[in-house]
């Protein structure tokens, strides 16, 4: 008969992995590192964007075409938007603009780099919204690369406003 003092050794499946035989689990501390292009960049935090229904199909295309993967989506859109994130202060707004409510919102969940995430979140804080509503008209200007309330295209290289930028006039 066994006692209750006698503990049979519980192997859990993540146990099994060859890096994690030991009980000193300190290098799994270390973020992982992912390469695109040639540069080494740090993977981060488990993280969560909420999309509009409408623009999900478009969204997964983009997903596709950047290789599968969210995180270099991202990492695209911010590359591909140079004069929006090179814009250095901004107008103090009283309320961070949020996404309505009624859009029916669609959750994907993903790691992104840490340096693309820093870059999102101090370029919707420039532009008074949140994060996913960054995100979400980083989209919308790829997908619609001229709008139709903007008198002057971002793209002619002139020098617009930060209030230009973020109103489209």
């Amino acid at each position: 008969m066994r006692t209750k003092k006698e503990k049979q050794p519980v192997r859990h499946l993540r146990l099994l992995k060859p890096h994690r035989f030991s009980k000193d689990l300190s290098s799994e501390k270390e973020s992982v590192v992912f390469e695109t292009e040639g540069i080494l960049k740090k993977l981060g935090s488990p993280s969560d964007l909420n999309v509009p229904e409408e623009l999900v199909p478009y969204l997964e295309e983009r997903i596709q075409k950047a290789g599968g993967s969210l995180r270099i989506l991202l990492n695209q859109c911010l590359r591909k938007k140079s004069l929006l994130v090179s814009i250095q202060f901004h107008f103090p707004r009283k309320k961070i603009g949020y996404q309505k409510q009624k859009l029916r919102l669609v959750r994907f969940s993903f790691r992104p780099f840490d340096e693309d995430w820093i870059e999102l979140r101090r370029l919707s804080f420039f532009h008074g919204i949140s994060m996913c509503r960054m995100f979400v008209k980083l989209l919308e200007m790829e997908f619609y690369p001229i709008s139709e309330y903007a008198s002057k295209s971002i793209s002619d290289g002139e020098n617009l406003s930060p209030w230009q930028l973020r109103t489209g006039t």
